[in-house]
């Protein structure tokens, strides 16, 4: 009948249970095997972070690109949160590396800590923190960078200005140039 349980079906949760998996609600034989799927892919995706997390905490700089995509798809909030980590660190290369790759995931929990890298003194990492708040955009980011360029630090501005003229839509490039020409009064254009 249906609602026996198969010896092979007991033998995959047996497995399942070994490999620390949580073990499976045996609902009905459909139920089982859809679960048995659901909890492999879990599995595999779990491996797959794992083995991005090990790349990013290597030394390949190289490699961190394309493991920062690919960690992207498949847990986004890990990404901002070893990326949002780094960029607090003194290596000025992984601050930059932590800085673009924020951009490119292009997700507004990235703000926060993109706003605090364009006091660094590195010039990089200062450019690439803007650079990807420009990407990023949306009225949060945007009034960070034109918050920012109000500092009256030349070098955030220089950083400010050429993150909007390179990556920000064309209303926001006019807003800054509105600020730049007229001042503070044109803050309100944000």
């Amino acid at each position: 009948s249906d609602s026996k349980i198969t010896r092979a079906q007991l033998d995959r949760v047996v497995l399942l249970s070994k490999n620390t998996i949580t073990p499976l609600q045996l609902e009905s034989h459909a139920g089982a095997e859809e679960q048995a799927r659901a909890s492999d892919s879990k599995v595999e995706k779990d491996r797959k972070i794992e083995g991005l997390l090990e790349i990013l905490q290597g030394r390949n700089f190289l490699a961190y690109p394309r493991a920062i995509d690919a960690l992207k798809n498949l847990a986004p909030e890990k990404a901002v949160g070893i990326l949002a980590k780094w960029l607090e660190g003194d290596n000025a290369q992984m601050r930059v590396t932590a800085a673009a790759g924020l951009g490119n995931l292009g997700d507004e929990s990235a703000i926060g800590p993109l706003s605090s890298a364009l006091g660094w003194n590195d010039l990089r990492t200062r450019e690439a923190a803007a650079s990807s708040l420009a990407r990023i955009g949306g009225e949060r980011a945007i009034a960070v960078l034109f918050q920012s360029y109000f500092t009256g630090n030349p070098w955030i501005q220089q950083a400010v200005a050429l993150a909007v003229a390179s990556h920000g839509d064309e209303q926001t490039q006019k807003s800054l140039a509105n600020l730049i020409t007229g001042g503070q009064a044109a803050s309100t254009a944000v």
